[in-house]
């Protein structure tokens, strides 16, 4: 069968074309349990390129009471595809004749079932909307049925880019291509659109701190997703998480979850948009969490041969609602991080930060220490071992080797989390 110029076969162009990404990553490492960490879960917004934008509006929509914000890069409207894959390469690419009315009818039908959340919730919501003028995947009429969805569902704070002449790629500073390129790893520079991310982090989250510009402070994170879902999902055994200091160490943080497009994912260009989002060096000095789930290339059962997320329903009929397979996976990531939660974290319209805790006392507990040999301390689930070295739960702080003979003093924090140090 003819393969299109991105060498895909035409029956799946969206299902590739939907996105895209990669690169070397940090120094490889040993893959962790997801740590959680002092994020209010009233902080958490979500962005995606293509097939990730998709799915984002997915997890926007059927779990709208989770999050506050939503950027999309070359997405389309809630259930587009309605489970058939002919629609996702047909319409839900051209943007000619995509049934609004339809999709409205089963969206308002599962949310009276409970089976995704009340859209009033959708109100809102802050979103931002990327589409390039030469984006020759997913066009310009498929984004603008995206905010007909949008305002049907009375969401007002919307910042839609439709004038840059960007191809189909997630827009960022840091990436390596031109802005009209068509080229792996499908990031793009625009001088007519700089810094798309501090545009929907600021619209999002109100004004923000200048972001790092020189060698970032926090960590790459690999953490083992097979905590979250079944092998044969087509999610890949790992996942990426970029950790702020200020986070590792216990402040009050927010989450953004970055969702990566078709032949995006690290099985197919490593980590470059986990380094090259543009996300990390605002969420550096912004207190902000970013968490970058993977899907993975599957060639039977399901078959997804370019590592797409799952917004036709190769995992099931279910695939938008909340108990969709990786719908679950990624809310439960975000789950896990936020559940050292402190507080409630709040934003003002000048961008100020507080967090009320959910206790009425104004008293606060001392923190408590613990010295004890390594071994002990996994011993009693302050922390956990991979490949022999000790790491700090919820921190993830190097404490050396696994054994009886290292000696160290955690100091708690949180629920579960623990800092290398002593207490006063």
């Amino acid at each position: 069968m003819k393969l299109n110029k991105h060498g895909v076969n035409a029956r799946l162009a969206l299902v590739a074309a939907s996105a895209f990404i990669g690169f070397s990553a940090p120094a490889a490492q040993a893959a962790v349990a997801l740590s959680a960490y002092n994020v209010a879960p009233n902080t958490v917004s979500i962005s995606g390129i293509s097939s990730g934008g998709y799915m984002a509006v997915q997890m926007q929509v059927a779990y709208s009471s989770k999050f506050q914000g939503a950027a999309i890069f070359a997405g389309g409207p809630y259930y587009c595809a309605q489970g058939n894959m002919f629609n996702a390469t047909g319409y839900c690419m051209s943007g000619s004749g995509i049934p609004l009315s339809s999709l409205y009818s089963y969206t308002d039908s599962n949310a009276s079932s409970g089976k995704i959340d009340p859209t009033s919730n959708l109100a809102n919501h802050k979103v931002y909307m990327f589409s390039g003028t030469n984006d020759t995947a997913v066009k310009q009429p498929v984004m603008n049925a995206l905010k007909s969805f949008y305002q049907h569902y009375n969401v007002s704070n919307i910042i839609y880019n439709n004038t840059s002449v960007a191809q189909h790629a997630w827009i960022s500073d840091y990436g390596p291509n031109s802005c009209n390129s068509s080229s792996t790893p499908y990031i793009n520079k625009c001088s007519d659109s700089p810094d798309p991310q501090k545009v929907f982090l600021q619209q999002i989250y109100g004004s923000l701190n200048a972001k790092n510009t020189g060698t970032l402070g926090g960590s790459y994170i690999q953490f083992d997703q097979t905590a979250f879902v079944a092998s044969g999902k087509s999610m890949d055994t790992t996942g990426w998480a970029y950790v702020p200091t200020n986070c590792k160490n216990g402040q009050a943080c927010k989450l953004h979850v970055v969702l990566h497009g078709c032949q995006q994912g690290q099985d197919t260009i490593q980590q470059k948009l986990v380094q090259k989002s543009g996300v990390n060096e605002w969420a550096d000095t912004n207190n902000i969490v970013v968490l970058y789930p993977q899907a993975v290339k599957s060639s039977f059962s399901p078959l997804n041969p370019q590592g797409c997320w799952d917004w036709w329903g190769y995992n099931g009929s279910d695939y938008a609602l909340k108990s969709g397979t990786q719908m679950k996976a990624i809310m439960a990531m975000i789950n896990k991080i936020t559940s050292g939660s402190s507080g409630t974290t709040t934003t003002t319209a000048s961008g100020t930060t507080s967090t009320t805790t959910a206790s009425t006392t104004t008293t606060t507990a001392a923190a408590t220490c613990y010295t004890s040999s390594n071994y002990s301390h996994v011993s009693a689930g302050r922390a956990h071992q991979s490949l022999g070295i000790t790491f700090a739960n919820g921190s993830n702080q190097n404490m050396g080797l696994y054994n009886i003979f290292v000696t160290t003093t955690l100091k708690k924090t949180g629920t579960n989390y623990y800092v290398i140090g002593t207490c006063p």
